[in-house]
């Protein structure tokens, strides 16, 4: 029983002891300060001692709970580091710099010079607080420069030199950088009139703090990490890795750390290698004082993490969308109903005026059965001739004023369609690119830390005849992105302009390729990057000459001109196009994240037929990456926002939109249209939007899904298209559960698909799945395995589809297999139709007479 309570409470103390050993030694220390000064002891000696016992805890607690064995260590290091610290850390800036700090300060007083410029009847905590915050304010940029500026780094480096952590090396300083440091933390606040208790007690939490920063103590510092510059945050700086380095710049606190965006504290590793990457950096006191004048010897990472301005007003970008932005929606969506009603209002007042307006009554209208009552569902054949009478007699048709653009879309025949997009409108679309910003940086704040791939539509096409341009909204904003976010740009907008399509995604590739410090990638559609891939495979030697060369050659080989925006971004770098050979020779996964080793982000379409590039563009991403859904967004408008990583439902634009929903169950009756407030979570509707564009009750043709709430307003995740449902003989096929059968498939005989595509042929009365391996199986099923499980697992998915395969109505799946690059080779015949590329989605269920595709020439067999 007895030895039982001994090991609890030793398993006790082992689990309270690291939360507990700062926190009480640094109370101590600073305690015994006002205990040792009542006594009468001088400023100095007051000072000292509390130091010299936190030493003497932080050393103990080395031995007893180190955090690493093989940072233990030997006799030579300790001699280096005892001498750093009696001759650099105590004599020079902390003992004799603090008696000449001191005598100096009466000296000024006695002259009256400063003494009424410091807070001086402010409590003595408070004094010493505030002098911690502006000391290390001071020193968190000259840090950072000793990390940036090559000169100052030499001397830097010999503190980084130290492949060990332990408490001893916190004086392990060249003598000129510590004579540097005391002119930033010492002398301001003497000139200042700082008092000498003042100074007396920072000397002590500095001192504590610096051993507990350099110790070797398993610590845990929770909540302080935010406050603090803890042991745990700065072992984190003395890693081998420059962009892991080069961050965690505070002496005392990491408040600046925080504000400015350089705080670094991953949370599900720990630190490995220490020090610097020359290892053959001398370790002897003597030769250290030399090696800053040995050019070389310090081998600094010449990339930092970010601009640590540009961080800055990043930040407080973000806070300012937080609070002006994101807290009115939240609060608004406490209320839908309400927050709908508001918006209808809007919308009737500002179009009751237009000829569309004029006819339906929107006068009338104060509710949305009003609405209902009034207007009808409109598809764009039913606008169309509203915009196009806009549009040749500048009449306010459908909208209230003239629009700024028309975004051009195409539906699955390819035929074209002319969005008008307001002033308002576009305002409306930054306004929710901005929340997009801030979610996503909630998900993952390191994604925006240094360069972005984005990849968008071109802005402007061209014009129509009233002299309104037409083209891509998303890429209007592209270019008009305030310089804050643009200045990260790797793409200029004129990438987007060039016509030739493969010329495109090669620049595109070549510019992206060339760039080390991505840490954003965004792009609508996967499948584009896998596109990017298949080029990098196709065209390796020729990416790799540009980048060496800073050129950009077309397939003849000539050198081409293109925009000069585009051009000043050709540098030569022979130093990146090795190291991308090199990488390239690697195989393995994760290409991405080799490529681009601080790539935090993924920002790309997750839901219906992306999941199936999307899994192949996964496995070039480490895990570290974070896939940040679009939602479900359209020429027409962005219907939802996605609040987190990895969720494909998301908020939707409640606050701009009017939202309209069918039951998927009650199609074949009378259409009950139901408000967003109305619908239930788990259940699937079409959807009905109403825009302040003049899109009136505009049938979407998108099916989506209730999967729960935010506070009170439901949030939806896109099923498929409405179009994507097929019907031979009764038995309702839906493309959500063609690709759900076709992923178990998948799984069972462990293959894997870059492309697939199912067609309903009526006359046959069965489908055909075509589909594109992203490897050729080993061990390819057999058709007839192929068709057996396929079939199987289609009427598990559809009770109506197993019913009529068993009446015989319905015959076998059948079941081939496409050459590599058919999904490519189908994209690019839908683009020749009509289709636009910046808004292809692959619709993986259709019927045989509406695909003019040959995919017989592209295949194998079939069953």
């Amino acid at each position: 029983m007895g030895s039982t309570l001994i090991d609890c409470r030793k398993d006790v103390d082992s689990r309270l002891a690291p939360w507990l050993i700062y926190p009480v030694t640094m109370t101590v220390c600073l305690c015994l300060f006002f205990v040792f000064e009542r006594l009468a002891w001088p400023s100095f000696w007051a000072s000292f001692a509390p130091a010299l016992l936190g030493a003497g805890v932080v050393h103990l607690a080395e031995r007893c709970l180190p955090a690493r064995r093989e940072w233990i260590p030997n006799r030579e290091t300790v001699r280096v580091d005892v001498i750093y610290m009696i001759i650099v850390q105590i004599l020079l800036p902390q003992g004799l710099a603090l008696l000449t700090a001191l005598t100096f300060q009466k000296w000024m007083i006695s002259r009256s010079w400063t003494a009424e410029v410091w807070v001086h009847d402010w409590p003595i905590l408070v004094q010493v607080a505030l002098m911690i915050l502006l000391a290390d304010f001071l020193r968190y940029w000259l840090h950072m420069a000793c990390h940036r500026v090559p000169l100052l780094w030499r001397f830097h480096a010999v503190h980084h030199s130290p492949s060990q952590l332990y408490w001893l090396n916190v004086g392990r300083f060249h003598p000129l950088e510590k004579a540097t440091q005391f002119l930033f933390d010492a002398l301001p606040f003497i000139l200042l009139g700082v008092s000498e208790r003042v100074l007396a007690l920072y000397f002590v939490f500095y001192a504590v703090n610096g051993f507990f920063q350099h110790c070797n103590i398993e610590l845990r510092f929770g909540w302080l990490n935010y406050l603090i510059s803890s042991a745990e945050l700065h072992r984190w700086h003395h890693s081998h890795v420059p962009a892991e380095a080069n961050a965690n710049y505070g002496n005392n606190v990491i408040v600046w750390d925080v504000l400015f965006g350089t705080r670094f504290l991953p949370e599900n590793r720990s630190v490995t290698t220490l020090g610097l990457k020359n290892r053959e950096y001398p370790t002897g006191f003597l030769s250290q004082l030399r090696s800053p004048f040995v050019p070389g010897l310090d081998q600094r990472a010449v990339e930092g993490r970010h601009s640590t301005f540009s961080s800055l007003l990043l930040r407080l970008r973000i806070a300012w969308i937080d609070f002006f932005i994101w807290r009115p929606i939240q609060k608004a969506a406490d209320h839908p109903e309400h927050s709908q009603k508001q918006v209808l209002q809007k919308i009737m007042r500002s179009h009751r005026d237009t000829e569309f307006g004029v006819e339906h009554n929107f006068a009338q209208v104060n509710s949305l059965q009003d609405f209902q009552r009034h207007v009808p569902v409109c598809d764009y054949n039913t606008l169309a001739p509203y915009i196009e009478r806009q549009e040749q007699t500048e009449s306010l048709a459908l909208n209230p004023d003239r629009p700024q653009l028309y975004n051009v879309t195409s539906g699955m025949t390819g035929a074209v369609k002319y969005i008008p997009i307001r002033r308002t409108t576009l305002r409306d679309m930054q306004r929710t690119q901005q929340l997009f910003t801030l979610l996503q940086h909630q998900a993952n704040d390191r994604a925006f830390l240094g360069k972005i791939i984005a990849i968008a539509g071109a802005g402007i096409e061209g014009f129509r005849e009233s002299g309104i341009p037409f083209g891509s909204a998303s890429g209007v904003l592209y270019a008009s992105m305030p310089r804050l976010i643009r200045n990260k740009y790797v793409l200029p907008p004129e990438v987007f302009d060039i016509a030739d399509y493969d010329l495109k995604y090669y620049v595109i590739l070549r510019l992206a390729l060339a760039e080390r410090n991505v840490t954003y990638f965004g792009t609508a559609n996967p499948s584009t990057i896998l596109r990017l891939l298949e080029l990098l495979q196709e065209h390796r030697q020729r990416l790799l000459h540009d980048i060496a060369q800073g050129t950009i050659t077309g397939q003849d080989g000539r050198i081409l001109q293109l925009d000069p925006a585009i051009m000043v971004r050709c540098r030569k770098d022979p130093v990146r196009a090795e190291q991308l050979d090199c990488l390239l020779d690697v195989q393995d996964h994760e290409l991405l994240s080799r490529f681009w080793p601080n790539l935090a982000m993924l920002s790309t379409w997750t839901g219906g037929s992306c999941g199936i590039p999307l899994n192949i563009v996964r496995k070039q991403l480490s895990s570290s990456v974070t896939v940040m859904p679009l939602g479900l967004m359209a020429s027409e408008l962005t219907v939802t926002v996605p609040l987190a990583a990895d969720v494909e439902s998301g908020q939707p634009t409640f606050w701009i939109n009017i939202l309209e929903f069918v039951d998927c169950e009650g199609l074949d009756e009378e259409p009950v249209y139901l408000g967003l407030h109305e619908v239930q979570a788990g259940r699937q509707y079409l959807l009905f939007v109403t825009t302040p564009s003049g899109l009136i009750r505009y049938a979407m043709n998108d099916i989506v899904e209730v999967t729960g709430y935010y506070r009170k307003t439901p949030l939806l995740k896109f099923i498929q298209k409405g179009a994507g449902v097929t019907n031979i003989t009764g038995e309702k096929l839906h493309e959500s559960q063609l690709i759900e059968a076709v992923h178990r498939f998948e799984l069972l005989c462990q293959v894997e698909s870059t492309f697939f595509l199912a067609l309903a042929d009526v006359e046959a009365a069965c489908y055909r799945l075509f589909i594109e391996w992203a490897v050729t199986p080993a061990e390819e099923p057999s058709v007839q395995q192929a068709v057996e499980i396929l079939d199987k697992f289609l009427q598990e998915a559809n009770l109506e589809y197993a019913a009529k395969r068993k009446s015989g109505r319905l015959h076998p799946i059948s079941f081939v297999s496409l050459h590599p690059g058919t999904g490519e080779r189908y994209k690019q015949h839908e683009l020749n139709r009509g289709r636009r590329e910046s808004q292809f989605k692959i619709l993986v269920l259709r019927y045989t007479r509406d695909v003019s595709f040959d995919f017989a020439a592209c295949s194998y067999s079939e069953s």
